[in-house]
């Protein structure tokens, strides 16, 4: 799908880093925001995430740097679901999330669905708040990082990258519209 695809982007991303405007926060999400899931979770974690955030820096082992101008990567949470994307253009890719936050460092669980609707292998990620920022880490390698420190990719272990998120006031990209099937 295109989590791999995601991943190599936001590789791309970082390595094309560039000056960039960071949007100002924005105000809570609208609506009472759903209890916890998932083992460990607590409502204060998946409150928290919930709505629009974009990307305002990545490491990839050489230091926090801001996206480059034609870059908008995003993450929305809404309730269990975390959808995310490439540019402000893109509807993104939705994903089953799960929070633990009893795991040392907290996890996020994602989980895509494959085009018959059935679960594909899901994909960890460790997050932390730092202040009013949302920082994730991941490694490209599929193994999930035991701490927040980026680092490229070595024969031995796959990189690790490490991006800084801010909520935003601005909208997610709609949806993508899918096309009508037909039996005939």
């Amino acid at each position: 799908m295109r989590t791999s695809a995601f991943t190599a982007l936001l590789v791309g991303t970082v390595l094309a880093a560039g000056c960039g405007k960071t949007p100002a926060p924005a105000p809570a999400p609208e609506g009472a925001p759903p209890g916890p899931t998932g083992p460990g979770a607590t409502a204060s974690d998946q409150d928290r995430c919930q709505g629009y955030w974009k990307m305002v820096g990545g490491d990839k082992g050489d230091g926090m740097k801001p996206p480059s101008a034609n870059r908008a990567l995003w993450l929305n949470f809404s309730s269990t679901k975390l959808t995310y994307g490439e540019s402000s253009a893109d509807p993104g890719e939705t994903h089953a999330v799960v929070w633990d936050t009893a795991a040392n460092p907290k996890t996020l669980t994602l989980t895509p669905s494959g085009p018959d609707g059935k679960p594909l292998p899901p994909e960890k990620w460790i997050y932390q708040f730092d202040g009013d920022h949302l920082l994730v880490a991941f490694s490209g390698g599929g193994a999930l990082p035991t701490e927040f420190k980026a680092r490229t990719p070595q024969p031995s272990a796959p990189g690790v990258l490490v991006l800084k998120f801010e909520k935003s006031g601005e909208k997610p990209p709609a949806p993508a519209a899918r096309p009508l099937t037909s039996n005939r």
